[in-house]
Order: C-alpha cells, then sequence, then structure tokens
C-alpha cells in the first residue's frame, strides 16, 4: 500500500483497518501528492478508523461522518472528504 501512487484515477478510497500507522502516513502522502497532480473531490471511507489521526494530520480532509456499531470491538466507519477547492 505504502508503494501504491496510481491513485489519479480514483476519487473514492475504502479502509478497513487496513495497515499500521506508519504505512497509514505514507498512503496519505501518496493520495497528497495525486491530489496535487490531479485535483478532484475525493472521499476516504475508513472502517475501523485506528489512525484517524494520520488523515486528519495530512490537512487534506474533513471529517464527515462518523457511525458506530456497538457489536464489534471497534465498532465506527469514518467517512473524509476533500473538495477540490481544499487548500488545507
Amino acid at each position: 500500500a505504502a508503494t501504491f501512487t496510481d491513485l489519479d484515477r480514483f476519487t473514492h478510497l475504502y479502509m478497513y483497518n487496513p495497515f499500521p500507522g506508519a504505512i497509514m502516513e505514507q498512503v496519505m502522502a501518496n493520495v497528497a501528492a495525486s491530489l496535487s497532480r490531479n485535483p478532484r473531490e475525493f472521499t476516504v471511507i475508513y472502517m475501523h478508523p485506528c489512525y484517524h489521526e494520520a488523515i486528519m494530520k495530512s490537512g487534506l480532509f474533513r471529517m464527515e461522518k462518523e457511525m458506530r456499531f456497538q457489536k464489534e470491538l471497534h465498532g465506527a466507519c469514518r467517512i473524509y472528504v476533500h473538495e477540490a477547492a481544499d487548500r488545507r
């Protein structure tokens, strides 16, 4: 995941507690590079958001929504949105 950089054709990224924090930071750097090359709206759907900080630290996204599920250990899903005009 840290070396995947072919993101320019995507507008959504779905993750299910996918990897450790250091890799998540690199994924966010790859997303940032993609959005710089190809400005567009971009949504991250993140189940079990253990590394929420890495997404927010990127400065690219705002948390749009959080949904909680009581039966699961880390039962949450967060939706993060980057709008094409956002340059935070």
